[in-house]
């Protein structure tokens, strides 16, 4: 009986394979192992680093040591920690109603065309799942952005014509929530406007930089009154800040003024407590247990967050950034020639001016809606071999989806800009 079995399973495997859909190398079984696999390595990679990728990443704060290995979780514990997370988060980033906005993470995201319509598919963020697919049609559809959040997969040049036809923009940003590119229209520039931007005067400058810093420092005081009512004396020192500004004369004067309001903002919401589920506060590292300083002490610098407040912070800012730039260019501004932020080699000067008035928003929705009102588990966040913190996939995308501020709100700003360089350049 087993050798009559014998040769029928092997002429059916030989018609399997004479039909190109061998069982041991294909199917469905095979490509959710093979998705497996990806997303083991992607937590717990095998091979070393060489000797040459890690010269190329000295210096560089986004990739210091291998960002991608976890020091803790372990890293079994690590692959089911981060997919319990995942889809823990799915379900609650399905949730978030912000009709304007996709977001795209994982392997193998799509965006091309299909049937006159525009196709979007999600990426692999955990194995044996399957993938969400949309069809937008002209005219049917809300979409203004699509942000992909560290996302590898396919763009084709008539998606992305489409998208560009349809008003969609596209964000990308990396795993730590650094804005790596922005595509959208550009097909409207103000010559006018760009000849204000390029010779406005300095006075005309302090004077536009000043009304930028008021809005932010009158953010900074609102948000403070909000989430920490307490804190009387920094609250009194940013109010006292707004009275310096009505008398500063100089943008060097206006620097010094914003950089310690900003210090003492920051060291107002330091010790903001980050909660936990059950247990899970004894088993995470100390510095992950409240807010720190916005400083990373690997990078010196704001990017390269080493805990989760500032992780979170910096995806808020680097999706802020795109918004701004995105509305810019749709009031026909030169985003590399700033008023408040001085003129440098491959930076948008402006972006980061515009970013000001908003930032505060961002703290806002950081630290009032995602750590007072949600308590994480250990999956959430993983602690690279670098030392820094980084989001899981679906996490990141209702953090994404929690951070974006409403666009009309970006929109009015850059028009009032607009607006503040062509009546101080008419003087």
């Amino acid at each position: 009986m087993q050798p009559k079995v014998s040769a029928k399973g092997h002429k059916r495997l030989a018609e399997l394979r004479a039909a190109g859909k061998d069982p041991s190398h294909g199917g469905e079984a095979a490509k959710r192992r093979g998705e497996k696999i990806a997303l083991s390595n992607r937590i717990n990679p095998r091979r070393k680093p060489t000797r040459k990728s890690e010269e190329s990443r000295a210096g560089n704060p986004a990739t210091n040591g291998d960002e991608t290995l976890p020091l803790f979780p372990y890293p079994q514990e690590g692959v089911e920690l981060w997919s319990e997370s995942i889809e823990r988060w799915s379900k609650r980033t399905a949730g978030v109603r912000f009709p304007e906005t996709l977001v795209l993470a994982g392997h193998g995201a799509q965006i091309k065309v299909e049937d006159s319509a525009l196709v979007i598919r999600f990426g692999v963020t955990r194995p044996e799942t399957e993938r969400k697919t949309l069809k937008l049609y002209p005219g049917m559809h809300r979409i203004k952005k699509i942000i992909g959040i560290d996302i590898t997969g396919m763009l084709t040049f008539d998606g992305l014509r489409r998208c560009m036809e349809q008003g969609v923009s596209i964000i990308l940003l990396d795993r730590w929530g650094s804005l790596q590119s922005v595509l959208t229209r550009e097909d409207f520039r103000d010559v006018a406007l760009r000849r204000a931007q390029y010779t406005l005067g300095y006075d005309e400058r302090v004077e536009i930089s000043r009304k930028l810093l008021q809005k932010k420092i009158a953010g900074q005081l609102t948000a403070l009154l909000e989430l920490l009512p307490g804190t009387k004396d920094a609250q009194t020192y940013l109010q006292d800040s707004l009275y310096l500004l009505d008398g500063a004369a100089t943008l060097e004067e206006m620097w010094v003024i914003e950089a310690r309001a900003a210090k003492t903002y920051f060291d107002a919401l330091r010790g903001f407590p980050i909660r936990w589920r059950g247990r899970e506060a004894k088993k995470v590292p100390e510095h992950w247990r409240a807010v720190r300083e916005r400083v990373s002490p690997i990078t010196g610098r704001n990017k390269g967050a080493v805990d989760p407040a500032n992780a979170l912070l910096n995806y808020g800012y680097g999706i802020l950034a795109a918004d701004c730039r995105i509305n810019l260019l749709l009031a026909g501004f030169d985003p590399a020639c700033g008023v408040l932020h001085a003129d440098k080699a491959g930076r948008d000067s402006l972006i980061y001016d515009l970013m000001e008035i908003f930032r505060a928003e961002v703290d806002r929705r950081v630290f009032g809606k995602l750590l007072r009102e949600s308590s994480f588990k250990r999956g959430d966040f993983l602690m690279t071999r670098g030392g820094f913190c980084q989001l899981s996939p679906e996490f990141a995308r209702y953090v994404a989806k929690t951070l974006s501020i409403n666009n009309d709100g970006i929109k009015e700003a850059a028009r009032w800009l607009k607006e503040e360089i062509l009546l101080e350049s008419s003087m």
